[in-house]
């Protein structure tokens, strides 16, 4: 017959002709999907067992200062200029060391000329104790002798009780108003606490005794967990809070809206993190989450069962 009688075409009769490549049949090892399938049931059961056991945490989240009590800031009580500094930080001092003198020229000239007068007044007065020039002129030279050393002891800065240095604001040569901070000294029976600025929407669910978790900036996941020891009555507004806070750390903290103070007490001033022992120190900046409560995951996820229950969890 003929090419052009056949009933195929070539191009069918020739890929007739090739060898067949289809593939077998997928087979899949029971050992594999057996466990699978036992694997996805447990999943599936600890979910539920979590879901129905598990729990979770609502937190009031803010701002954390430190505050420690038991410290003195130190200031300056007239205008003048530093001469010496006779600390540094991190020093202990006693009741009554000078940690600082301002340039007193002028004073301590006016002082040893009267010391001078007074002690020839004594020698005539010794001479002649019947001289009643000489024991007026002493007891007035006395009186003003008294006035210059006041006047002194104001150009000084004593320490005015025991403890440890912890801030020097001042150098030699530097021009002070009086009233300026120059020392902070904290004493050996210092506390710190914690002041936490939440917003205030979270002042209904706040009360002492709750807890607080506290996270310093530059320490991650070194937390410290303490107690609410109170809680402020009313929102206040960020100006009011930061007047509280005081001008020395009013800056640190940014705030808008109102806020609620909540206090908490630090056990001690110092805390473990990353394998060594810090010091708390006032002014650090932190984060404070208070746990305001605690209730089962299946009522977040579901709430309508609270009706079933009833109450709430805390």
């Amino acid at each position: 017959m003929a090419n052009d009688e056949q009933i195929f075409r070539a191009e069918a009769l020739e890929h007739h002709r090739r060898p067949r490549l289809d593939g077998s049949v997928i087979r899949i090892a029971s050992r594999w999907t057996d466990g699978a399938y036992w694997l996805l049931v447990w999943m599936a059961a600890a979910a539920v067992l979590y879901v129905v056991g598990g729990t979770v945490h609502e937190y009031a989240e803010g701002v954390a200062v430190i505050q420690v009590d038991g410290r003195s800031q130190l200031t300056a009580h007239v205008q003048g200029t530093i001469a010496q500094v006779l600390t540094r930080p991190g020093q202990r001092v006693m009741r009554g060391d000078v940690l600082a003198r301002f340039y007193v020229e002028g004073q301590r000239a006016e002082l040893e000329r009267v010391e001078a007068e007074q002690r020839t007044a004594l020698l005539r007065l010794l001479r002649n104790p019947g001289d009643h020039e000489a024991r007026v002129a002493l007891g007035a030279l006395h009186a003003q002798r008294g006035l210059v050393q006041r006047a002194l002891h104001e150009h000084e800065v004593t320490a005015p009780h025991d403890g440890t240095v912890t801030d020097v604001r001042m150098r030699v040569g530097q021009a002070v108003r009086a009233g300026d901070g120059l020392v902070t000294l904290t004493s050996e029976h210092a506390k710190g606490r914690v002041l936490a600025i939440v917003p205030a929407q979270y002042r209904p669910k706040l009360r002492a005794g709750l807890p607080l978790r506290l996270e310093l900036h530059g320490f991650r996941f070194a937390y410290r967990e303490l107690r609410v020891d109170s809680v402020g009555d009313e929102a206040v507004g960020p100006t009011e809070a930061q007047r509280y806070l005081g001008p020395e750390h009013a800056d640190a903290v940014a705030m808008s809206g109102p806020v609620v103070l909540v206090e908490a007490t630090i056990p001690s001033l110092e805390f473990e993190a990353s394998g060594g022992s810090f010091a708390y120190h006032d002014g650090m900046i932190g984060s404070a989450d208070v746990r305001l409560r605690t209730e089962p995951i299946a009522l977040a996820l579901v709430p309508g069962l609270r009706d079933l229950i009833g109450g709430h969890h805390d």
